[in-house]
């Protein structure tokens, strides 16, 4: 049937539902491209959470500072409040990072096996906290694993 417009099928710019299942998506096949960016970024998280457990060691600065001011009886009395202070503030930073470290290695590791998805959503929220390496890091991870032919190949590996 010829439309209005000339030609066949249905004017220019009207939507054309998708063939399948009502509110299911086309299947998409995962690509070469889409192998080498998951690998590339998985080996990126991993060093990422590498640097991350490094910076998590500078805690048990402030916690050995920390417990030499509270043990050192020649101080003030006030010393030993402050040096307690110091030290749970240290084990509170080197704690944090170092469960920031895991779940980024958790997202490294899915990535590579193409397994664990919303870790590694979740290791990509957290890179983005931390600029500009973090945040380049999170936004890649994001666009990537957002395409529906990852999402595929994440639903084929589960």
């Amino acid at each position: 049937m010829q439309n209005p417009y000339g030609g066949y099928g249905p004017p220019p710019g009207v939507y054309q539902p998708l063939t399948g299942l009502p509110g299911q998506l086309p299947a998409a096949t995962p690509t070469q491209q889409d192998y080498d960016h998951l690998k590339t970024l998985g080996i990126c998280t991993l060093a990422y959470a590498g640097l991350v457990g490094f910076a998590s060691l500078f805690g048990l600065i402030y916690i050995a500072i920390g417990i030499a001011m509270a043990a050192d009886p020649s101080g003030p009395p006030d010393a030993e409040v402050a040096g307690g202070i110091i030290a749970v503030i240290g084990l509170v930073f080197c704690s944090v990072f170092a469960a920031k470290c895991t779940l980024l290695v958790f997202s490294g590791i899915g990535l590579l096996k193409h397994k664990w998805r919303t870790a590694s959503y979740v290791g990509a929220g957290l890179s983005c906290m931390n600029m500009p390496i973090g945040m380049i890091l999170g936004i890649f991870t994001f666009l990537v694993l957002g395409r529906p032919s990852v999402r595929a190949l994440y639903e084929t590996q589960s």
